[in-house]
């Protein structure tokens, strides 16, 4: 059984202007023997430095790594309801909120593209070591194994308590001004693993509710009413309310192209499915095709849980971000 692990560990602050600013951070990759990794797809090595990934983030932003500042976004889609990719890079394109004013009682959120250093994305290379032994089907996971920093796969952020100077509606409760609630930022994190086959997104944990979805059933979890992110703004900012007819759906599970995995109550979502196969080839030096893969990670901005992003409350404190990725090599039957 094979292994490689991604950690990275992120220190946000979430601004008054809605920007969620890194601060800080730090990542690692890792590999166990027979998988072998890397950011270009030409230098292989097991391991793969904090400054080789830095150089590779400034490369894709044009942007000094220090000054990188991650924002909520969600994907871009055409009128079909399919994800726009750039015609460059094949990345996924996304979009942020802006507020344009209509007159002096009515501002309206407009959409305008967002900057790569907005999110953070990246690619990385699988080689599948070949030997003598070696041989049949194998596939890429991710794993719920601890890995050799004693972490499992998965986006960690610590509980927050802040007192609310507003009305806010979730999915369980109606909270009034005054009161404190209890969220994890991290709730809002989306992880988005894309190969030629697939666009894929991660939501670990619900939280307060997931993203807000026009037409969803009004007492789900994608309760356009019932979002605490929209809730709580439009209470908080009545001349620029979100408003649900005005507003594109872009985080709907049946959109041609993706589909998004959650926990399943006794699985993680991580190890619900492969993440690719390793292809057999009659190459003598190296038996099965490289495999690439796209990271995209950002701060899904529609997310009941960014509520805290868009107005600065009582409590406010640094949240410390944390992601851990754990991949494993399996035998397969395919």
């Amino acid at each position: 059984m094979t292994a490689a692990c991604l950690t990275t560990s992120t220190y946000a602050w979430f601004a008054r202007n809605g920007d969620a600013i890194v601060e800080e951070m730090d990542l690692n990759l890792e590999t166990g023997s027979g998988l072998l990794v890397s950011l270009d797809g030409i230098n292989f090595s097991q391991d793969i430095t904090f400054e080789m990934i830095k150089a590779k983030i400034e490369e894709n932003t044009g942007k000094l790594y220090n000054d990188i500042k991650y924002k909520p976004v969600t994907l871009k889609h055409d009128d079909n309801g399919k994800i726009i990719y750039d015609n460059d890079t094949k990345y996924p394109n996304f979009l942020k909120d802006k507020l344009e004013k209509v007159n002096d009682e009515k501002y309206k959120h407009v959409f305008e593209d967002a900057q790569v250093g907005d999110y953070l994305q990246f690619d990385i290379w699988f080689r599948l070591e070949s030997n003598d032994q070696r041989s049949g089907n194998w596939d890429l996971f991710f794993s719920e194994e601890r890995s050799d920093n004693g972490e499992k796969t998965g986006i960690l952020g610590k509980e927050t308590t802040t007192k609310l100077s507003n009305k806010m509606t979730t999915l369980d409760h109606e909270y009034v001004s005054g009161d404190t609630v209890t969220f994890n930022p991290a709730d809002s994190m989306r992880m988005g693993v894309r190969s030629n086959d697939y666009f894929r997104i991660y939501e670990p944990e619900v939280g307060l509710g997931s993203a807000a979805i026009p037409g969803a059933d009004p007492d789900g979890e994608h309760s356009f009413t019932k979002n605490a992110m929209i809730s709580y703004y439009n209470n908080l900012y009545p001349k620029a309310p979100f408003i649900e007819g005005e507003f594109v759906d872009m985080y709907n599970e049946t959109y041609e192209g993706f589909h998004t995995i959650r926990n399943n109550g006794t699985e993680s979502c991580y190890t619900l499915e492969r993440l690719h196969k390793f292809d057999y080839t009659n190459d003598i030096e190296n038996h099965y095709e490289d495999l690439k893969l796209t990271f995209v990670m950002w701060l899904e901005g529609w997310d009941a849980d960014y509520f805290d992003g868009i107005n600065s409350t009582d409590g406010y404190n640094p949240s410390k971000f944390k992601v851990n990725l754990s991949f494993i090599v399996k035998e397969s039957n395919d």
